[in-house]
């Protein structure tokens, strides 16, 4: 059929089509030294025959077998794609294990959500309440010592911080009602 069954690759039709120009250039220098040598002129062509015979099969098992640098292409994809595989995995199972301990911290501080819940509520309905056990907390110190102006100045100090606080919460409050 073609040229290309013959050689039997892609890169040996292209290197004969390289070569052919070169054959039929070496075929004409050498045709009056064929001419007047008869043997040495055969023995030169042969000598390039094998030659190019020697490089078109070196040309032919490198595209059989490959190269040196396919091999170490091939295993350097394949560690890579073995890293990611293992990064993944190590992801997803990291994924995973985070979520149950949230699940089971969530579970765990349930209680502190529902203790925070009342006492919001507490605060909602009662906010004088909070005002005057804070104030009086602060100044539970000065009153155990006796110190009557230091009292007066930690209550005032207190409450107005407590009176701060409960009415930026109630603040809060109505914009979670509006929003």
């Amino acid at each position: 059929m073609s040229g290309e069954e013959d050689t039997g690759s892609w890169v040996m039709s292209k290197l004969n089509e390289l070569i052919a120009p070169a054959k039929d250039t070496l075929s004409s220098m050498l045709k009056p030294v064929a001419e007047a040598g008869g043997s040495v002129g055969d023995t030169v062509a042969s000598g390039v025959r094998d030659g190019a015979k020697s490089v078109s099969d070196s040309l032919k098992k490198l595209d059989e077998e490959g190269t040196p640098l396919r091999d170490i292409i091939k295993e350097g994809r394949q560690a890579v794609n073995s890293t990611l595989q293992d990064v993944e995995q190590t992801l997803e199972s990291t994924k995973k294990e985070t979520e149950d301990t949230v699940g089971d911290i969530v579970k765990e501080t349930a209680w502190i959500n529902r203790e925070l819940a009342i006492l919001n509520q507490c605060r909602r309905e009662y906010p004088t309440i909070i005002v005057g056990v804070s104030a009086v907390a602060f100044a539970t110190v000065s009153i155990l010592r006796g110190r009557k102006t230091r009292t007066l100045m930690n209550l005032v100090i207190g409450g107005g911080f407590a009176q701060v606080g409960v009415s930026y919460l109630e603040i809060q409050d109505r914009k979670a009602k509006r929003g």
